[in-house]
């Protein structure tokens, strides 16, 4: 049996839904191929994009401890669980419709 044929079969043998997910994961790995190609044959420079420190510094740096790092970015404890939760998702709805919106957007390319 061949790949194709193997894979026909397969899909024949999901439902609606499974079906739908085999397709979306395999437009992105035909997309992510097609990037792939397109991005190997750009120089290596442009392939890694700008770095933010040197090498030489990032290993040249002595390590700091995460209160350190906290401090120097900025970052505060959380003083409220509750500020951490969103509100975007209506209540009345339920987790089931909250993935099946998050697969669509994921469909239509957006950044869900």
């Amino acid at each position: 049996m061949t790949v194709k044929k193997e894979l026909h079969s397969l899909v024949d043998e999901l439902g609606d839904e499974g079906a739908m997910e085999a397709l979306v994961l395999l437009r992105r790995l035909a997309r992510g191929n097609r990037a792939l190609r397109r991005a190997a044959k750009a120089p290596l420079g442009e392939r890694m994009g700008a770095r933010a420190v040197s090498g030489r510094a990032f290993f040249s740096e002595l390590p700091r401890d995460l209160p350190t790092l906290a401090a120097e970015q900025g970052v505060q404890p959380v003083a409220n669980f509750e500020s951490l939760l969103g509100d975007f998702w209506p209540e009345d709805e339920t987790a089931d419709q909250f993935i099946a919106a998050v697969r669509e957007w994921s469909r239509e390319g957006g950044h869900a």
